[in-house]
């Protein structure tokens, strides 16, 4: 796992869509162990544009490109973690895998940082409802469901 030594992150994440499902990572909090899902993506690296780090991580977790990239929103979260403050800068694409046979795998699993992570399809029904928990919090997912 990435740390910043200035305590503040730039991360930018993919909002896939696909048959009224979005396609999300699960993650368990390592303090509270509870299950949640975020988009996926991940870091932006020094000297890189956030769309290309998205483009970039979608090819790294997954094997495909992305099509159709456009800039959603930013947001900044500040928040409590392992007896720190986080603070991340944070981008959120919407965009198109161009590897269409992954629209039909209900999981994938990423491998990174030495664990490996699902990627599952949730109906946005099942979000909008919350029957699972989004992170970060302080995204409008609401705003596109």
């Amino acid at each position: 796992m990435r740390w910043y030594p200035d305590g503040i992150e730039v991360k930018a994440f993919c909002l896939i869509e696909h048959k009224h499902r979005w396609l999300l990572q699960e993650f368990f909090h390592p303090e509270t162990h509870e299950r949640y899902l975020r988009f996926l993506g991940g870091a932006v690296e020094k000297g890189e544009y956030a769309r290309d780090a998205v483009v970039r991580e979608i090819g790294e977790e997954l094997g495909s490109g992305l099509a159709d990239v456009e800039l959603l929103t930013t947001s900044e979260h500040i928040f409590p973690f392992q007896g720190d403050t986080r603070h991340q800068v944070i981008f959120v694409f919407r965009g198109r895998l161009t590897n269409e046979a992954l629209l039909e795998q209900e999981e994938m699993l990423i491998q990174e940082f030495g664990r490996t992570w699902r990627a599952i399809w949730v109906d946005k029904q099942d979000l909008k409802e919350g029957r699972f928990p989004l992170r970060p919090n302080v995204l409008p997912y609401s705003a596109w469901l």
